[in-house]
């Protein structure tokens, strides 16, 4: 109840920030006023006219008007603001009086339809930094927009207006340059994924109908992309479906590599469907910490650490973690834990020596043998694969003779030493695994062509 409370206060305060330019005196000076306004006027019209002819839902564009009637709410403020005092007007309480409102509406709703209590949601791929002058960037996207009016068939254009308004976090206007660049390429997953995402920002974190449909069509057009099965979980979630946010993150999780930054994002989602379905998520196969598992007094400790000092405390943990291991050599979740916790800290040999022991108490592990093979090659990660991975893995393909991991590289170590015939073997098994319609399908034909032509596969 305390944090509720200290919410709302937070939530007040915001919206007293919001209001006091209402409060402010005003005079009246227009040009530019009145240039703004016919902007935004515009583009309510467009808004329209795309829910008209089909192009925009009901849905998005209900958001997308709001975003634009609070942009000419903060025009006619920062107007009366440049230009001198004036009484305060009845009107102008009444707005405060609604910008209260909305404040503790707003908080009363995300309770009842947001997920507080879940992980945060990967990073959307906005502009990657923030903009110091708010005011020069609005001018720009206005100045972008009124161009774009005029050119409506400029692609680029609409990214680059979308990205602008995730950067000034306005995503519901984000939302509706993105549906103008994907009316122009439909194909694009990146463009659906992104349109989702600024969807789900724009609705405080809920995974609308809206966004779905462009998470489900970008998942479509190229499966490997990690956002759209995220978002398509957290619907499910959502929808009181723990089990379906289960099983679609579990295999996301899989399938990423173990230094992944977005890996701990999917293990906290799956720790929350875990904890309403009963699950020890710890237990399940290719699951486990990075690193020994805090209490509560040292994960407060931690969180109040610098960058520096917070790294130094993990090594310190996983020094612990290797000393009890010396005590108890059979403890295989121990060393595969160690193992992902050197893997983080980027030391590669002490990795391998820990998947060396893994392997030792479970022999014939394709996932062992693998994680094991990579910390060696990482270690010299520029010279060609060392020998030592290569017979691991030799031993993955006994052992399991379609993984895709060991004819990789079991090709590449054979087309390094000019045997061409047992590379192609290799590699002409491995594309016939991948689908057609995939960027890896396409480099590695590419390189299976140059080398049945004499060539390198990869140039040079």
């Amino acid at each position: 109840m305390t944090t509720w409370i200290a919410i709302f206060l937070l939530a007040l305060l915001a919206s007293v920030l919001l209001a006091w330019p209402l409060l402010r005196a005003r005079r009246h000076d227009g040009k530019r006023l009145d240039h703004d306004l016919a902007v935004y006027r515009a583009q309510l019209q467009e808004l329209e006219q795309d829910v008209d002819n089909g192009s925009l839902s009901e849905e998005m564009a209900v958001s997308a008007k709001r975003e634009i009637e609070r942009r000419m709410l903060k025009a006619a403020d920062r107007h009366e603001e440049l230009t001198g005092p004036k009484q305060i007007q009845g009107g102008t309480v009444t707005s405060v009086a609604i910008v209260l409102l909305i404040a503790s509406g707003s908080l009363a709703l995300y309770t009842h339809l947001g997920s507080p209590h879940l992980a945060s949601a990967p990073i959307p791929q906005a502009a990657p930094h923030q903009v110091a002058d708010d005011d020069k960037m609005d001018d720009l996207a206005v100045r972008l927009a009124t161009r774009l009016a005029a050119e409506p068939d400029d692609l680029r254009g609409w990214v680059l207006l979308g990205r602008t308004y995730a950067t000034l976090n306005r995503p519901a206007e984000a939302a509706g340059a993105l549906s103008k660049a994907i009316k122009l390429d439909p194909k694009d997953a990146r463009l659906r994924a992104n349109l989702g995402q600024m969807l789900v920002q724009s609705g405080g974190g809920t995974v609308s109908s809206a966004a779905l449909v462009a998470f489900r069509k970008a998942n479509e057009l190229d499966s490997n992309l990690v956002s759209p099965v995220y978002y398509i979980g957290l619907h499910d979630f959502q929808q009181s479906k723990p089990q379906s946010a289960y099983d679609r993150w579990l295999a996301l999780y899989r399938r990423l590599p173990a230094d992944d930054p977005v890996r701990p994002t999917i293990l906290n989602a799956l720790m929350s469907a875990g904890q309403q379905l009963g699950i020890d998520v710890a237990k399940e196969q290719g699951i486990a910490s990075a690193a020994p598992p805090l209490n509560n007094e040292q994960a407060a400790a931690a969180r109040d650490m610098s960058p520096e000092d917070q790294q130094a405390f993990i090594k310190s943990m996983v020094a612990r973690l290797a000393e009890k291991l010396t005590e108890n050599p059979d403890d295989l979740e121990g060393w595969m834990r160690l193992g992902r916790a050197y893997t983080v800290l980027e030391n590669w040999p002490q990795a391998g020596e820990a998947y060396q022991n893994a392997n030792r108490l479970k022999p014939a592990d394709p996932e062992i043998l693998a994680l094991w093979a990579r910390a060696i090659a990482n270690e010299k990660p520029n010279d060609p694969v060392p020998e030592a991975a290569i017979e691991i893995y030799r031993q993955i393909e006994k052992i399991a003779p379609d993984d895709g991991e060991a004819l990789w590289y079991l090709g590449l170590s054979e087309a390094e030493k000019g045997d061409t015939a047992a590379a192609l073997r290799h590699w002409r098994k491995l594309l016939a695994q991948i689908p057609t319609d995939t960027s890896q399908h396409n480099t590695l034909a590419t390189a299976i062509k140059r080398l049945e032509e004499g060539k390198s596969p990869f140039g040079g």
